[in-house]
């Protein structure tokens, strides 16, 4: 459990610099809820949540590869 936090940490910091605190935040939140699912919810079920939510993640943070692979919503955010 401690990796998962130090893992998180880290890529949300990564995170903030493409996103804002704000958001960076929002799913900062969203990885820890996950995280204290232990025990209340099945694993498989916290996996899978786990891979949805990095995958909104890392749309949110490149724009051009959520374009890329077809994401809709993401074309008017992209970086300079």
């Amino acid at each position: 459990m401690r990796t998962f936090s130090r893992w998180v940490t880290v890529a949300l910091g990564l995170g903030a610099v493409w996103l804002g605190s704000a958001r960076a935040d929002e799913f900062a939140a969203r990885y820890q809820a996950i995280a204290d699912g232990a025990g209340r919810a099945p694993a498989t079920a916290r996996l899978h949540a786990l891979f949805a939510l990095d995958w909104e993640y890392t749309l949110a943070c490149s724009p051009e590869f959520a374009t890329y692979v077809g994401a809709p919503g993401h074309e008017t955010s992209w970086t300079d």
